[in-house]
């Protein structure tokens, strides 16, 4: 639905979407280390890369259900934080 890139400053990074209609939504980033705007993986899938999800749910084979990232968005300002993570 919308993408968008921002630099990570002392370990944090700040993106901010305007005008969003008010509804379900699920937010996933990752960390693009070498600069090639994409998610690099290795076997099976596996990210190469750190990444993360809204709602930080616990993973297993995949990147997890949609219903296990989303949160509702319900108000003109609203602010969550997402753990990125690294496997390997």
């Amino acid at each position: 639905f919308r993408e968008g890139a921002a630099p990570i400053e002392n370990g944090s990074s700040t993106l901010y979407f305007q005008q969003l209609p008010y509804g379900k939504y699920a937010i996933s980033v990752y960390q693009d280390r070498n600069e090639n705007g994409k998610l690099d993986t290795g076997l099976f899938g596996i990210p190469k890369e750190p990444f993360g999800f809204s709602n930080d749910p616990k993973l297993r084979f995949g990147p997890p259900q949609y219903e296990d990232s989303a949160f509702s968005l319900e108000a003109s300002e609203h602010s969550i934080q997402i753990p990125v993570k690294k496997l390997f």
